[in-house]
């Protein structure tokens, strides 16, 4: 699906700030208030700055929808990392791997069934551009969305539970809005992800 498919229904804004202006909560809470004003949204926010955190309706659970696909691409460099396999390395979709009725960035770019490219660029489809092609082969490669789901929880994450691939949410509209989260949770897998030590 589109990443800007996700404004028809929820907005879910993670922020992780490495360099922050003096500000007090009332004033974050009333620039954020102007951003959304008259939006047609739902909108919550994490802010997190060193051991301090800011949220904003945190208590409203909002569709994950595509970015989920983060979270695939921690657990896709956790197996890349553990096997050795480098972001230059090749590797071939074939037809059983296209869906040429799905968003698809890369099918649109190549215009085959039969498409070779290292892991990243095909993580950077997936991330990037919200490539569903992209995103139900590496749900494969690691295994299946439960290991996702299984390696998320094991970073810490408890909040979560990961079920649907991309081609599972396409058999139905319901099945893309089952996975939930909060905004805080959300921001958890940034942190987690560009903080964490040690073998990913």
């Amino acid at each position: 699906m589109k990443s800007r498919s996700l404004l028809s229904k929820a907005v879910v804004s993670s922020l992780l700030l490495f360099q922050v202006l003096s500000v007090s909560a009332s004033d974050l809470t009333s620039d954020i208030q102007e951003v959304i004003k008259g939006k047609k949204a739902q909108v919550g926010v994490a802010v997190l700055y060193k051991d301090d955190a800011f949220t904003a309706n945190n208590d409203d659970q909002y569709p994950l929808m595509s970015v989920f696909k983060f979270h695939i691409a921690l657990a896709v460099l956790k197996k890349m990392e553990k096997e050795g396999i480098p972001l230059t390395a090749v590797v071939t979709l074939g037809p059983s791997d296209i869906d040429t009725k799905t968003w698809s960035p890369m099918y649109k770019k190549y215009k085959s069934k039969k498409i070779t490219l290292s892991y990243g660029d095909l993580i950077n489809y997936m991330v990037s551009q919200s490539d569903n092609n992209a995103c139900n082969w590496l749900i494969n490669f690691v295994g299946g969305i439960q290991n996702v789901n299984d390696f998320i929880k094991n970073l810490g994450i408890d909040r979560i539970q990961l079920i649907e691939t991309e081609k599972s949410m396409g058999a139905g509209h319901q099945k893309k809005l089952q996975q939930l989260v909060n905004a805080v949770v959300c921001n958890s897998a940034l942190e987690k992800g560009l903080h964490r030590k040690g073998p990913f």
